[in-house]
């Protein structure tokens, strides 16, 4: 009996050993051939806008404002921290490859990115008192576009992109009702660079850059109503939004002109500020048996007012932002840890997700016609220990203008993978006795 238990313990490690090495070369093998391009609506406004970096949530298509859940650093509601159980790290990577249609032309863009990092603890269990601090993107805008004419070349540029390092705390005063709360530190560089080559050999290449130093702050606010702590027979039914305030960002932007040659480069500097959108979120989930759940979620953000740049004697508005807002959908079967894991197969304790959304981005390339995003998304969890656990999300989507046959359209597919480590060691700071 000792040998079969000792040889069932060395299978169980071996296979979390095989699934953490597969995970991470998964995401090498990603990596290995990326370079920095995306969509060509990165080139408009703040760039392309990310509802969510963590893996979870983006299995189930970005409806994550109601989840509650013990094992996850939630980075769209900061009040869903009340319901962690022990100290988590998390830490993840994106990749992303773009098919767009230009008209004529046709170009695929690959991307890969960190997806964040966050670091969550419950303070006392009791109150549900949690704190939590990270980063992760918001808005990249890499792309980049070609122009081939009689004349010359023209390649354009863009570069970089919105982040945010947040830190923040969550409360539960009474059992149905956590409020949480988090600063978030704005910060990015963008670079934009045009190169005219023309087809006269004899001309020279003319260069135009501008780089933009960006950094600001804002509040993001959270609450949930966990209903079912009021009325027990509604089954896990939760509410919950969420709201970022918009925010007032300092901009240092450098404009370097290259007229023939880098010895004749000049540059300009000068110091302006820009306009960031506050963001809402809503949700709604529920519980359908003991390991099953359904979410649902309403994102909206207005960059109708957004500013790029506006400083003492000028002002970059782009006519082309509009309003964005997006419908999400997910189902998933919950994963089984921890205690709640004994007597269960590998495969019985894994976590499975898939979700939709539907939504209009805040483009209008042509300054009146919308762009519509469909996506569908797959996700699942894997076990590796005791508490810690590997996440992966697939969402695979289409971006068109409301238009028929005006462009670009998109064809994306996006890959996301992150670890989360707690093990027995990862105990609270303080646990208080209901």
């Amino acid at each position: 009996m000792k040998k079969r238990k000792a040889k069932s313990v060395k299978l169980k490690k071996n296979k979390s050993a095989f699934f953490f090495a597969f995970s991470f070369s998964l995401l090498a093998f990603f990596a290995r051939d990326a370079f920095s391009q995306g969509s060509p609506y990165g080139l408009i406004g703040y760039g392309e806008p990310i509802v969510t970096t963590n893996p979870r949530i983006e299995g189930l298509a970005g409806s994550g404002t109601a989840l509650l859940d013990p094992r996850n650093i939630n980075d769209i509601n900061p009040a869903s921290w009340s319901w962690l159980n022990r100290t988590r790290i998390e830490a993840g990577m994106r990749f992303s490859t773009t098919r767009s249609d230009l008209g004529a032309d046709e170009s695929l863009l690959h991307r890969t990115k960190l997806g964040g990092f966050a670091f969550g603890s419950p303070i006392s269990e009791h109150y549900g008192l949690a704190i939590a601090l990270g980063f992760n993107p918001l808005t990249y805008t890499d792309a980049e576009t070609i122009h081939n004419d009689s004349l010359a070349s023209t390649q354009y540029i863009r570069e970089g992109g919105l982040s945010q390092i947040f830190v923040g705390a969550s409360i539960r005063p009474v059992g149905w009702l956590a409020l949480g709360a988090r600063f978030d530190a704005l910060f990015g560089n963008t670079r934009d660079l045009s190169k005219v080559t023309p087809t006269d050999a004899n001309a020279v290449v003319g260069e135009f850059e501008r780089d933009y130093s960006t950094s600001g702050l804002r509040g993001t606010f959270g609450v949930v109503f966990a209903l079912d702590s009021l009325v027990p027979s509604l089954g896990g039914v939760t509410i919950a939004g969420k709201l970022s305030t918009g925010a007032t960002l300092n901009i240092i932007r450098r404009t370097f002109v290259t007229p023939t040659s880098r010895i004749l480069d000049s540059t300009i500097e000068d110091e302006g500020s820009a306009l960031y959108p506050a963001a809402i979120a809503l949700g709604i989930a529920s519980r359908l048996g003991d390991r099953y759940r359904i979410e649902a979620d309403y994102f909206a953000q207005d960059y109708t007012g957004a500013k790029v740049y506006f400083g003492p004697t000028s002002s970059t508005t782009d006519s082309r932002l509009s309003s964005g807002t997006r419908f999400s959908l997910g189902f998933e079967r919950l994963p089984l840890m921890g205690e709640d894991a004994k007597g269960f197969s590998f495969w019985q304790r894994l976590g499975v997700r898939f979700g939709g959304s539907y939504g209009t981005l805040p483009y209008k390339p042509d300054g009146k016609t919308l762009v519509n995003e469909t996506t569908l998304s797959f996700g699942f969890n894997v076990p590796i220990n005791y508490e810690s656990q590997l996440d992966f999300a697939i969402t695979g989507g289409m971006r068109s203008p409301q238009t028929i046959g005006a462009s670009p359209k998109d064809m994306f597919i996006r890959a996301s993978g992150s670890i989360s480590i707690s093990e027995k060691w990862f105990t609270p700071l303080r646990r208080d006795e209901d």
